[in-house]
């Protein structure tokens, strides 16, 4: 079982941090390439609401996975 949560806890840091930079990749490039005026631009804020939480999750969750292993007893024993 302890296989299963390392599994989901890699798989979901690595998922929230692709979307998180994908976000702030597409903001960047409205703002910078295609000359978007940040005062004109109307989501402004939301989407960099978006991009903080997204963030902050990442961290979240790296330090729950560092605790979980920190805390987890070793799996190294061989199956009789």
């Amino acid at each position: 079982l302890q296989e299963w949560y390392s599994s989901l806890f890699g798989l979901s840091l690595a998922t929230n941090l692709t979307v998180t930079v994908l976000i702030f990749l597409r903001v960047w490039y409205m703002l910078r390439v295609a000359g978007v005026n940040r005062r004109a631009f109307h989501c402004w804020r939301v989407l960099l609401i978006i991009i903080e939480s997204g963030m902050i999750y990442s961290v979240a969750l790296i330090c729950k996975i560092t605790l979980y292993f920190l805390h987890s007893p070793p799996t190294t024993s061989i199956p009789r």
